[in-house]
């Protein structure tokens, strides 16, 4: 074993006192949040946000100009698998101005609304955007689609942090 080894230790260096910056230098200064935006007060509640769901009867409203023989507040029809895809491949041949984001929206409103999912029957007929049949529910789709309008729905207020 060497005598001469030194021995380390856990002690720190004093920091050394900060001199001025001069001009020609750069000073980075780590900044949270709060304080990287100027006039933000951390105790002020947050700004809410726009809701990312639409009212079904505003879905209709924006859907039912461009395809009425698949959207009809009256006649709830069975939208087919991959609709979507469809909607936005007609939009922008056909030029619509709606933007992607509301097209999804609004179709995702009317296929969760209640309307919609109390016509969802095994060997009901679900149509494409020209109105034409495409197709049937199977016996899958329906369990599925059962399974997701009962089930228990999980809100934050539900879960409880701390003790248990």
């Amino acid at each position: 074993m060497d005598v001469n080894k030194p021995i380390l230790s856990l002690k720190r260096k004093p920091k050394q006192p900060v001199s001025e910056p001069t001009q020609d230098t750069a000073v980075f200064v780590k900044r949270n949040r709060a304080q990287a935006k100027p006039g933000s007060n951390p105790a002020e509640p947050k700004k809410l946000r726009t809701p990312r769901s639409i009212p079904v009867s505003d879905a209709y409203a924006q859907l039912t100009p461009f395809w009425p023989a698949l959207f009809d507040s009256e006649n709830v029809r069975l939208m087919k698998i991959n609709v979507l895809q469809d909607l936005i491949q007609d939009k922008n041949h056909r030029g619509i101005s709606l933007s992607n984001k509301m097209l999804k929206r609004s179709v995702k409103a009317i296929s969760r609304s209640p309307a919609y999912q109390e016509h969802v029957a095994v060997g009901q007929i679900r149509f494409d955007i020209e109105g034409n049949a495409s197709g049937e529910v199977t016996k899958h789709e329906y369990q599925y689609i059962r399974a997701r309008r009962f089930a228990p729905q999980k809100h934050s207020a539900d879960l409880i942090t701390g003790d248990s």
